[in-house]
């Protein structure tokens, strides 16, 4: 009997109320949103780690809702081509997934989460131990506002702090990075500006499209859950490019 695949999806944020709705948060809000969309109500403030099983049907249900607006622009039968594709990209029976929300600063963040993974899976990624996987996703300043790429374990922390500190001190861990742009599409931030810029709020023209970018952002985690690197590729460029979002993405293979 095969052992259930564990997923583990991390949110950088900083933690507290003065930060909720920064940009800086991005990663803790997609994470947040999963939640959302399984139980109706936020995880921001109530949970560090949440855990959740997912059944194929579970999947089906989430990837549905995307799938009908394709199906609406492509004139096609809704459901049928809805829940045909759904069903198509699953490959597991049950994943077991924790979604975990960093209950300190930013820069701290691995100092949080390498204590946690180690509780919930001691044997992460050890030799016959399931196969898990884990990403963590974070606010891109190097990415516009509604791009967002994923890549591969091999890829460094890049500039982001949180991202940085997870690495040095969770190294034992292959994560993959989910990068969520906020960069100004319009301008070009100057290098002074930078940093209150990612910690403020989002503006209210931004607001209008964060709801569907968080959307789209999750999406893409469910199939995280269930696909392999090139099934994931082939799965994010067919299901959102046509899609008539702004958001972009790529799985990005390379370090």
């Amino acid at each position: 009997k095969n052992q259930m695949r564990r997923v583990f999806l991390v949110g950088l944020r900083n933690f507290g109320e003065k930060f909720k709705n920064s940009r800086h948060n991005y990663g803790g809000m997609v994470v947040d949103k999963i939640h959302e969309q399984q139980f109706g109500v936020p995880m921001m403030d109530e949970h560090v780690v949440f855990t959740h099983k997912f059944s194929k049907e579970d999947l089906c249900e989430q990837l549905i809702p995307s799938m009908r607006e394709r199906a609406l622009k492509l004139d096609k039968n809704v459901e049928e081509l809805a829940e045909s594709k759904a069903k198509k990209i699953l490959v597991e029976e049950e994943v077991e997934v924790h979604l975990i929300l960093p209950d300190t600063y930013m820069n701290k963040s691995g100092e949080r989460v390498k204590p946690i993974i180690n509780q919930l899976d001691p044997k992460f990624r050890k030799k016959g131990s399931r196969p898990d996987k884990a990403m963590v996703l974070f606010d891109e300043l190097m990415l516009n506002f509604g791009s967002m790429k994923i890549k591969n374990p091999k890829s460094g922390g890049g500039t982001h702090n949180g991202m940085k500190n997870v690495a040095a001190l969770c190294d034992h861990i292959p994560f993959y990075k989910f990068r969520l742009g906020i960069s100004p599409q319009d301008y070009e931030l100057s290098p002074e500006s930078k940093m209150d810029f990612v910690i403020a709020n989002f503006s209210e023209q931004e607001k209008i499209l964060l709801d569907q970018f968080t959307d789209v952002a999750s999406y893409a985690c469910y199939d995280f859950m269930h696909l392999n690197e090139n099934e994931l590729n082939s799965r994010l460029l067919k299901m959102h490019k046509q899609d008539g979002l702004i958001a972009t993405h790529s799985f990005d293979r390379s370090p």
